[in-house]
């Protein structure tokens, strides 16, 4: 078996954050956000940046993240449940669907009801 056949057609990479520093030693916003644009082009990995009860997305801008959504510490469990509804639709999705698309659905289901 090739490497090929255990490659995901998709990977979906959720960031859920209340915009505090983490202060890591290892990793700096230029290294994160060039591994960030490698795994968009060549590994077809989409990044959703979930912001709790922030009033900007600095962060989110700094690494290049285009997809983001805010909400409340207090609806966090909903919020859950809708990127666990639209996990099973990526998964379900056929191979060649547009995940732009898809990913843009899920950044308005995520805004919903903030």
């Amino acid at each position: 078996h090739s490497k090929s056949e255990y490659k995901p057609s998709m990977v979906m990479m959720v960031i859920i954050t209340d915009g505090q520093e983490n202060a890591s030693c290892e990793y700096d916003f230029h290294k994160v956000k060039q591994m960030i644009q490698r795994c968009e082009k060549s590994e077809n990995w989409q990044f959703i940046y979930l912001g709790t009860d922030l009033s900007n997305f600095v962060d989110a801008d700094t690494l290049g993240l285009r997809h983001q959504a805010s909400t409340n510490k207090t609806n966090l469990k909903q919020k859950f449940e809708v990127i666990s509804e639209h996990t099973i639709r990526f998964r379900m999705a056929d191979p060649k669907a547009d995940k732009n698309k898809m990913t843009e659905s899920f950044i308005e289901d995520l805004e919903e009801g903030d």
